[in-house]
């Protein structure tokens, strides 16, 4: 639940992320999470449940 208080934590790193966007490298991820800025740990979780 914290990252709900952090609504632009995004970690592009992450097994799950890396894996719904492949075969983007962890720089082209975050590069292209830009355009979810504010609001990139709901992406996070929407990503996640993607999987």
């Amino acid at each position: 639940m914290g990252m709900m208080s952090w609504t632009d934590a995004f970690p592009a790193t992450d097994l799950g992320v890396k894996k719904v966007l492949a075969p983007r490298t962890p720089k082209q991820i975050q590069e292209y999470a830009r355009a979810w800025s504010l609001w990139r740990a709901y992406a996070s979780l929407n990503l996640w449940n993607i999987e």
